[in-house]
């Protein structure tokens, strides 16, 4: 094994894969909000609209509580599509997949869960090519290009950063 604190890598691994995760969540919300707020907006206008229009009909108390109905339903859906499970692995098979890892990281994980004594050594081998392949990636440029890859992050959920981004 080389000079590498495998601990430190896989917690590095970790981490990527819980931001995968999070952007996965965060493009689900963004890519339902061109559908929810249109409908909820257009619910809204038709209580004030029909509360407008015959008041006696539809009184203040009822367009209030039919809005704020609208209004719990939508942020209801949002939270649904947030908090949907996601499959297993899924953060560490995107990021093996954007970077042309061939699942190293989702098996030295998956490896890493096994206890050290039930390892085999290619098992510990596959841990190790992991971590050193993540050790060697710069860190720097990554922490100041997060702010710059907010907006890519929505749309590309799997571009968590191990190798970092390109300083531009």
């Amino acid at each position: 094994m080389s000079n590498v604190d495998t601990a430190a890598e896989l917690a590095r691994i970790r981490r990527a894969t819980l931001l995968v995760r999070s952007r996965m969540r965060l493009a689900r919300v963004i890519g339902i909000t061109p559908l929810v707020v249109p409908i909820a907006v257009l619910l809204l206008a038709a209580i004030l609209a029909a509360h407008k229009v015959d008041p006696l009909w539809l009184p203040q108390l009822a367009a209030i509580a039919g809005s704020l109905v609208v209004i719990g339903s939508a942020v209801t859906i949002w939270l649904v599509a947030a908090l949907w499970p996601l499959p297993p692995n899924v953060g560490t098979l995107l990021l093996d997949k954007t970077h042309n890892l061939d699942g190293r990281l989702t098996n030295a994980l998956e490896f890493a869960a096994i206890p050290a004594k039930e390892r085999t050594p290619l098992m510990q081998a596959a841990i190790d090519e992991a971590c050193s392949y993540v050790a060697e990636r710069p860190r720097a440029r990554t922490l100041k290009a997060a702010p710059a890859a907010a907006g890519v992050a929505a749309r590309r959920p799997g571009s968590a950063t191990i190798e970092g981004f390109p300083e531009s």
